[in-house]
């Protein structure tokens, strides 16, 4: 965010608290204020971690988040894939976890956050699953179970190096991943059509598979999938 519409959105949050104090309200002042001085566009772990201990819709369960209907198309892609093994990038508090967990019982799943609450919030949710803090993006996945496929759900769009995470994936991996057509507290970017995401991930993604997914009336998630190029172009 530019240093002058930083200012004018902090100064906006600033006025609703003085008529309202509220936690989500506060952590995005508070963010606000923080990036200047951390020089980084991207929100802070902090940032994340008093989203998650605070914000009641990370409270709620895999099957009553808004996102479930994108998440059924991606549990539906996975079994048309034969997928066996799940790597998730920025797994949050593992609401996607728990809603899998329930529709394919037999896949192996790990899930990477650099939030450490996130992690104890998943490992919470499903504690037969993985879940480790790891930065993303991940260069070396020694130290990560082997796995066949790579989510990256509402993820991409929050990092200023996301080129990079998808670049550092082991070629051939499948991956499924999403990006929104909207803005929002954290979005770097927005993707307003599918030829939009086609440019910035298609040489990334061999024949990438792009579908839009509607949250609500205005409000499109784009969901793309396909495998890892063996080779960028």
């Amino acid at each position: 965010m530019k240093l002058g519409l930083l200012h004018e959105a902090a100064e906006s949050l600033q006025k609703s608290l003085m008529l309202r104090d509220n936690k989500t309200i506060r952590n995005m002042y508070e963010e606000l204020l923080r990036q200047p001085r951390l020089g980084n566009v991207s929100a802070s772990v902090k940032y994340y971690d008093t989203m998650f201990m605070d914000s009641p819709e990370y409270a709620k369960s895999g099957d009553s988040c808004v996102y479930t209907p994108i998440w059924q198309c991606i549990v539906d892609i996975l079994k048309d894939k034969g997928t066996n093994s799940i790597l998730d990038l920025g797994c949050g508090p593992g609401q996607f976890a728990e809603f899998i967990k329930l529709r394919l019982p037999n896949i192996q799943y790990t899930g990477v956050d650099f939030s450490s609450v996130a992690i104890l919030q998943a490992q919470n949710r499903c504690p037969n699953y993985l879940f480790k803090q790891e930065k993303l993006p991940i260069t070396n996945f020694s130290n990560i179970p082997p796995f066949d496929t790579i989510i990256c759900t509402e993820v991409l769009e929050h990092v200023e190096h996301d080129l990079a995470i998808l670049e550092a994936i082991p070629a051939g991996t499948f991956i499924v991943a999403s990006v929104p057509n909207f803005n929002s507290f954290g979005h770097i970017r927005l993707f307003r059509t599918a030829e939009e995401v086609y440019q910035r991930y298609g040489s990334l993604i061999e024949n990438i598979q792009v579908q839009a997914n509607s949250v609500n009336q205005h409000s499109i998630i784009w969901l793309m999938y396909g495998h890892k190029t063996v080779q960028n172009k």
